[in-house]
């Protein structure tokens, strides 16, 4: 029971103090090419297939899918830049900033992740991971680089370094991947059995689904008909339903047109036209009709004959036309009667609906 404690006790004190092993001089060598002063620190890169980064170790293109677990013993507190980069040709993968210890969840996004998939048949590519320990927090700007294909071209990382005082990395580890063209096998005779049970399974089935189809077409083709045979009845019932308000429009017109004449036939008003607008009252007006009826119409009458005179806003001829109010209908029926007698003159007499 004590031998058991003391291993638990040695394994979380050796826990407590391990460190991130250092990258070895020949695979230093390998990433000068690609960036000035390389780190010794090695990053530990594990991605989500259980596939990890080990100093140049080759890896298929399916086992890099997908955001990866970073560390590499960050100083708490600091800021780091984090990038991935393919370092034969100088396409940029990855980049963050501001991303807090090794936490890489954290940051700001500058450029997308972008998994590994170099073009089939150029052989094998090398992707390197750099960390930048930061100064302070940085704000990112201008153009270049971006996640779009231009703006991850031509990356140098040193250049970028020296934009943004980053110095030289702290930590990296890299590497190497290909994209292999599939090959074309020459199908067995149990593939080709397969394939052809496959095919008669899919010919099967398309016949089901013409049968379908063929159901479904029926289906629409009779309810279209039922759909246009309801038209027809609504629209024949509509064409019925239209004729008997139109009747009974006309109906109503004509019955409007009868009132309007008993209207006509039963008031006393009479409009005079004619009469030069230069009266200077009422009774002057009075006058001019009354000289009419005795003078042009050879009806003697006077004043007692008329209830009312009026000039109206209604043209008839050069002048408004006057509104008389007779005392009687048989004085209005009598004018008009002799309304012919003023043919000759400048006068004329008019229903009051004969003027709009």
């Amino acid at each position: 029971m004590y031998l058991i404690r003391l291993f638990l006790l040695v394994a979380i004190i050796s826990e407590s103090h391990y460190a991130l092993p250092d990258l070895t001089e020949p695979y230093v060598l390998q990433v000068s090419d690609f960036v000035a002063n390389p780190p010794k620190r090695l990053i530990k890169v594990t991605f989500p297939s259980g596939a990890k980064v080990a100093e140049g170790n080759e890896l298929s293109v399916d086992e890099v899918e997908g955001y990866p677990n970073l560390s590499w013993g960050a100083e708490e507190g600091v800021l780091y830049t984090v990038l991935m980069c393919d370092a034969d040709a100088r396409y940029l993968h990855w980049l963050k900033i501001n991303v807090v210890m090794d936490d890489i969840s954290t940051g700001d996004t500058v450029v997308e992740l972008l998994n590994s998939h170099p073009r089939p048949g150029t052989g094998l590519h090398k992707y390197v991971f750099l960390v930048y320990r930061q100064q302070d927090e940085l704000l990112f700007g201008g153009p270049y680089p971006n996640s779009t294909f231009k703006g991850r071209l031509n990356f140098l990382p040193d250049e970028f370094a020296a934009r943004y005082r980053l110095g030289d990395p702290v930590a990296c580890n890299f590497y190497v991947t290909q994209n292999v063209p599939t090959t074309t096998k020459k199908p067995s005779q149990a593939n080709l059995e397969e394939i052809q049970l496959i095919m008669t399974k899919m010919q099967e089935d398309m016949k089901v689904q013409k049968d379908d189809i063929y159901d479904i077409k029926k289906d629409i083709r009779i309810n279209v008909l039922k759909k246009l045979k309801c038209l027809e009845a609504k629209c024949a019932y509509l064409e019925q339903e239209q004729d008997v308000q139109k009747k009974t429009i006309d109906n109503l017109e004509g019955y409007m047109r009868q009132k309007e004449e008993m209207n006509d036939k039963n008031n006393k008003n009479l409009l005079f036209c004619g009469i030069e607008e230069d009266e200077c009252d009422y009774n002057g007006l009075e006058d001019k009709v009354l000289k009419i009826l005795n003078s042009d119409l050879k009806i003697t009458c006077d004043n007692s004959a008329i209830e009312y005179v009026k000039r109206i806003d209604k043209k008839c001829g050069k002048y408004k036309a006057v509104l008389v109010t007779l005392l009687t209908m048989g004085l209005k029926l009598h004018i008009l009667e002799k309304q012919k007698m003023l043919e000759k003159t400048e006068f004329s007499v008019k229903q009051e609906s004969d003027v709009k």
